[in-house]
């Protein structure tokens, strides 16, 4: 039997995300002809982060900026995170665990709240 590694409550839930790779530095910036946008699910949320299933495939440690729509409190939020983990889900899908990282206190609320919601109806 595997031990739970995890540290926060997560919610089960299908949500629309948005991803795309924020340039390290400059020369990241300049040698992007086009920018790498990925329309993914989330699978899981939680306060730390989200774990997604999307066709692209992102190396561990690429930040990420994240637009997650949350659509039954109709809010959009924009987040930054980092690929902690990807592995193959199914054909030409990958299974990608990003934590938050840089998240306004804002948008942090929204979390708690949607989180808190979710606890409530059990």
């Amino acid at each position: 039997m595997t031990e739970e590694r995890r540290r926060e409550t997560r919610k089960k839930e299908g949500h629309r995300v948005t991803i795309e790779i924020v340039p390290q530095d400059r020369a990241d910036a300049e040698k992007a002809t086009t920018k790498k946008i990925s329309f993914s699910l989330t699978e899981d949320i939680s306060l730390k982060g989200i774990k997604v299933i999307s066709e692209t495939f992102f190396p561990i440690d690429t930040l990420l900026k994240i637009e997650l729509s949350l659509v039954e409190l109709n809010e959009r939020l924009d987040l930054q995170g980092k690929v902690k983990w990807i592995r193959s889900h199914e054909e030409e899908l990958y299974e990608i665990g990003i934590e938050f990282i840089d998240a306004s206190s804002k948008h942090m609320q929204v979390l708690v709240d949607h989180m808190y919601k979710y606890e409530e109806e059990f």
